[in-house]
């Protein structure tokens, strides 16, 4: 019977691995679709935002898009003059033709209509009422209405370069309060980001215009969406830009049941924590230091075995202590077994942090470990680090266009631009030490594995920590950032998560109900 070589064997498995997870990688590619703005994202989707914006580079350069940035930033600064000559009573200057339509109109007027017209698609009064009195207060120099208005993002330079995110000031907005109409309440500044794509849907949808507004805390963001979609209609300029959702930003959250149970758990975890360091301190390493010190004290031809307690047992001494017999003649060291032991102890000490820490912090390596594995899953940390940090913040960039193009000419960013192969090589490390692990077991034992057992191991040393984090990330990652920046649904699948978090208990996501995976 020819007989196994363990080599050859792991080198046939790492190199199958790694054709399996580059193939898989590239039917992930192919099949993958950007799952939208109000939809998960995960580092695929923002790689797969990054590719788009490499492949419509000739989109964002033609005639036809430039001709729309030109109308917009016309547009804007005709409203910026229509303002300016509104407070300072100056005549009509003509800018461009483009904006001469802008500049020229009553832009008080146009507000409270599009505020009249909001109230037609909106069931909530007081949001009419605060909005038309926002809008009279600001015409009038009223001093919480400049700063509402001071608190709105400003167009800058770099508009024809794509630089449409204007973010504004969130914590001047939330800080800014005043009396209703009725003066019978208060009502505060709440930050909302108005958008707008320009252009057509596609493939302009890309790329939008953000504007960070101080809008009243009793308008929501469906209010919000029909004022700006009022007021690109009444501007006439519906055919450069399409409303799209507004996103107001609230210190609200909701406690839902998963963020309930995750609070609960990390407390027992917690407990377990403090109960179980305690205990190894107190009952466990207390005892050996005190074993060590005592051991030290004994004659040198002492049997006990090193982590033994040692006690001076006097009671065996027969012999009597004279001047010429040594102290420590008739006295003997005995061994003496911890009385710790069973199930709950080993419980305890598994939530020890001293324990874990020494085991977690010791850098000695048992014979037989494949130590550049190591090494290997550090660099593919740090490049999974790296793509996550940069590529998850792209869409804030406020010189993305500009910057972007250079960026793909320097070698050093096929790094963020491939980077979908950097989890992949987390595939290859587990199939290399499965089949690595495996072998040995098989040249220790025959071919007698028993695989249940092998599958079972498996499923309880990766679902506990799996779970806990995706039970965290669902129930508390919500309440961990606030900001114009900061999402109003945290993680962007939270409600996938919470409908489908058992197909990820079971290994089955990918398989069931795979678009809400």
């Amino acid at each position: 019977m020819a007989k196994l070589n363990p080599g050859c064997t792991v080198i046939a498995t790492f190199l199958i691995m790694t054709v399996i997870s580059v193939s898989g990688q590239f039917s992930t590619k192919s099949n993958h679709k950007w799952a939208g703005a109000h939809g998960s994202r995960s580092y695929f989707d923002e790689i797969s935002y990054i590719n788009k914006l490499a492949q419509q580079r000739q989109v964002f350069e033609s005639f036809i898009v430039q001709q729309e940035l030109e109308k917009l930033s016309e547009t804007l600064l005709g409203l910026s003059g229509a303002f300016r000559n509104h407070v300072y009573g100056k005549s009509s200057t003509n800018l461009t033709d483009g904006s001469d339509r802008a500049e020229g109109v009553n832009l008080q007027e146009l507000l409270l209509s599009a505020t009249k017209r909001m109230a037609v698609g909106t069931s909530s009064s007081a949001c009419v009422n605060d909005t038309s009195l926002f809008i009279i207060s600001l015409f009038q120099r009223h001093k919480w209405a400049l700063r509402f208005l001071d608190s709105f993002g400003k167009p800058g330079p770099g508009l024809l370069e794509f630089r449409v995110n204007f973010v504004g000031d969130y914590s001047q907005c939330r800080r800014i309060s005043a009396l209703s109409t009725d003066g019978s309440r208060r009502f505060h500044g709440n930050y909302c980001t108005l958008k707008a794509s320009l252009g057509p849907p596609s493939p302009m949808d890309l790329l939008s215009l953000q504007l960070g507004a101080c809008m009243p805390d009793t308008c929501s963001s469906e209010d919000s969406t029909l004022f700006v979609d009022e007021v690109i209609h009444l501007l006439g300029i519906n055919g450069t830009l399409q409303t799209e959702a507004a996103e107001c930003h609230t210190t609200d959250r909701e406690m839902t049941s998963v963020t309930v149970v995750a609070i609960a758990i990390i407390v027992i975890i917690g407990m377990l924590m403090v109960i179980g360091t305690g205990f190894d301190l107190v009952f466990i390493q207390r005892p050996k230091g005190k074993a060590t010190t005592q051991a030290d004290d004994c004659p040198a031809s002492d049997p006990a075995l090193p982590g033994h307690s040692h006690i001076i047992n006097e009671e065996e001494n027969q012999a009597p202590i004279t001047e010429t017999t040594g102290l420590l003649a008739n006295v003997r060291c005995k061994k003496q077994e911890s009385g710790y032991v069973g199930i709950c102890p080993q419980v305890l000490l598994a939530f020890s942090v001293y324990t874990n820490g020494s085991k977690v912090l010791n850098t000695s390596q048992p014979e037989g470990t494949l130590s550049a594995v190591h090494g290997i899953r550090f660099l593919s940390m740090s490049w999974v680090v790296l793509g996550h940090v940069l590529v998850f913040g792209i869409r804030q960039f406020g010189n993305i266009y500009s910057l972007f193009w250079s960026w793909l000419k320097d070698w050093s960013f096929d790094a963020i631009s491939n980077a979908f192969v950097s989890v992949d090589t987390f595939f290859t490390l587990s199939g290399l030490l499965t089949a690595y692990l495996t072998l040995n077991e098989i040249k220790k034992s025959g071919w007698k594995i028993n695989w249940p057992l092998f599958y079972f191991h498996r499923f309880w040393r990766l679902t506990p920590p799996y779970m806990l984090t995706l039970l965290a990330v669902t129930g508390l990652q919500q309440y961990l950032g606030s900001g114009p920046l900061w999402p109003t649904q945290e993680p962007g699948d939270k409600e996938n998560c919470e409908n489908n978090w058992w197909t990820n208990l079971l290994y089955i996501n990918n398989l069931v109900d795979v678009k809400t995976m």
